[in-house]
């Protein structure tokens, strides 16, 4: 990305031809260029920083998974006693 004296990001516009149904341009960004990091370690900042945004939009997201497992035990359990109850009532009238 280049920026200009100002600031300001600088991009290269086209115009889009050849029968193109929406007028408008086309917009071509230059590569990064400079800043601080190695290419590990803002992977590592931004890797953090998506599990923190993850985090932050569900704090509960853990607590409702442990508790899902439970709940579907119990449901394979209540289908368990269910299905040996209708046994037994219906054995004997057979």
């Amino acid at each position: 990305m280049s920026f200009d004296n100002a600031g300001n990001r600088v991009e290269k516009t086209e115009k889009i031809e050849g029968g193109h149904p929406h007028e408008g341009t086309k917009i071509t960004l230059t590569p990064a260029t400079g800043g601080s990091m190695s290419q590990a370690m803002y992977d590592e900042k931004v890797a953090n920083l998506a599990a923190y945004l993850s985090y932050m939009s569900d704090p509960s997201a853990k607590d409702r998974i442990r508790m899902g497992a439970w709940v579907l035990m119990f449901l394979v359990l209540l289908i368990f006693l269910t299905w040996w109850l209708n046994r037994e009532y219906w054995k004997d009238i057979k």
